[in-house]
Parts: C-alpha cells; sequence; structure tokens
C-alpha cells in the first residue's frame, strides 16, 4: 500500500518501517516490566490485529495499481 502512494523504493522502506513502532513499543513495555502479556491479552490483540488487517488489506487492494508504480519509480 505504501509503495503505491511513494515515488521510490527508499521511501516505501522507510514508510514501511513505521508499522515495526508499535511491536518495538510492545516488546520494550514487556521488558522494562510495563507490560504484561498474558494469553488473554494476546488473543485480545490477534483479534484487534485481525480486523485491522482485513480493513488495511481491503484499502491496499483498491489502492494498488500496478502500471502506475512501474512507470513513476526510476
Amino acid at each position: 500500500m505504501v509503495s503505491s502512494r511513494v515515488n521510490d523504493p527508499r521511501a516505501a522502506e522507510q514508510l514501511g518501517m513505521v508499522v515495526i513502532i508499535p511491536v518495538i513499543a510492545l516488546i520494550l513495555g514487556q521488558v522494562a516490566g510495563v507490560i504484561t502479556v498474558s494469553s488473554a491479552l494476546a488473543l485480545g490483540m490477534a483479534a484487534v490485529l485481525l480486523v485491522v488487517d482485513l480493513a488495511l488489506l481491503a484499502l491496499a487492494v483498491r489502492l494498488f495499481d500496478r502500471e502506475t508504480i512501474l512507470t513513476r519509480w526510476k
């Protein structure tokens, strides 16, 4: 989805890394003892992520235009 909106592969890679920030925050919270990840919390997060993933997949399918990406990136 990111690659369909930016002009070069490096920008797409950098914007794609924004997805990793919440995962890193969760890991750091777990290590610092701020967050205690239990099985109930893990299942709840998995359910929320499933809904978000399906919504983003539907949006990505609508936004993706292979021909535009191929002609715009050099």
